[in-house]
């Protein structure tokens, strides 16, 4: 998806969404009718506020409409006046705010950001935009060079990544990155320079000016996290650790594991019988990476930085009882 494709997907869903606000007794009313849906998010955050156990919330939404609107009604008993900020793309409720909710909205991240973007020569890498969240990665057009004696030829790039969503999963996020271009694979540093903004009361006047700071972010972007990363690269070789039960290993691991077949595919081993380097294993996982969205190639590619820089045990761990910051 090009920049151009992706303005048009954000200005299509614009064209369909419109907020109000409502009582939550004149809510649970629209969304107990049987010609407006709702969405499991919106319907998991109007029971977080009602005190309503969610997955309770959602079954009887889908199996039981009588059911949900009693238990709702019951939550509602102390706040049935309680205003909401509502949020509807067509005839869907989409999500439910408090009315303190402050609105950064796509369509209006992309016309702020593309002057920039286009003043600074960055090129556009990718990007994807759903009903609720919009992500958005541009690099710089030249490479630079680590100059450490140990690994002179490593390509590297100097980025930026922008991240929103319209139903309040994510904040406004605005980071830089350095990418380290290895068998054309990414292995981004986990330590980023960011700023981020809760979409609380004038949050988009905080993100015009986070987006006024495009330059000064480039420039903080820390080359140290990728220099350490592929400092470990120097001793991996004949003696690399071995790994064996990849697919397993991968399963306990929070980015990879919705992967781990994918993964072991690429490898073109057996699953179950998988034995492989370290190294091995971070080109897997940086080549199923180039083809997914944002958000989830970013979380993989930070996992292969910190892979790359595990003891066995870490490993063998999964990570989970591990700090692994850059």
């Amino acid at each position: 998806m090009d920049i151009d494709t992706l303005q048009t997907k954000v200005e299509q869903q614009a064209s369909i969404r419109h907020d109000e606000t409502m009582t939550g007794g004149d809510l649970l009313k629209e969304m107990t009718r049987e010609d407006r849906p709702s969405t499991e998010h919106a319907i998991r955050q109007f029971a977080s506020v009602v005190k309503v156990p969610t997955a309770w919330a959602i079954k009887t939404y889908q199996e039981d409409r009588d059911l949900f609107n009693r238990n709702m009604r019951h939550g509602l008993a102390r706040s049935d006046r309680e205003k909401y900020f509502v949020r509807s793309w067509g005839n869907e409720i989409g999500a439910v705010f408090s009315t303190r909710y402050g609105t950064v909205n796509h369509a209006e991240i992309l016309r702020l950001a593309r002057p920039f973007l286009v003043r600074h020569q960055l090129a556009f890498s990718s990007g994807s935009v759903s009903r609720g969240n919009m992500s958005l990665r541009v690099v710089s057009p030249g490479e630079t060079h680590l100059t450490a004696s140990y690994r002179t030829n490593d390509r590297l790039q100097s980025g930026i990544a922008i991240h929103n969503s319209e139903t309040g999963e994510l904040r406004f996020e605005l980071s830089s990155f350095i990418l380290a271009l290895l068998c054309l694979n990414g292995i981004m540093g986990q330590r980023e320079d960011k700023q981020s903004r809760k979409h609380i009361g004038d949050a988009m006047t905080d993100a015009i000016s986070y987006l006024q700071g495009i330059p000064a972010l480039l420039q903080q972007a820390s080359i140290e996290p990728i220099e350490r990363a592929t400092r470990a690269t120097v001793t991996l070789g004949k003696d690399d650790y071995r790994i064996t039960a990849v697919s397993n290993l991968l399963t306990r691991m929070r980015h990879p594991g919705s992967y781990a077949e994918a993964i072991v595919k690429e490898l073109a081993l057996p699953v179950g019988q998988s034995e492989l380097s370290q190294w091995q294993l971070v080109n897997g996982i940086t080549a199923v990476a180039r083809e997914l969205e944002p958000v989830t190639r970013r979380g993989l590619e930070i996992t292969a930085s910190k892979l790359l820089r595990a003891t066995p045990k870490m490993i063998e761990d999964g990570f989970k009882s591990y700090s692994m910051a850059a």
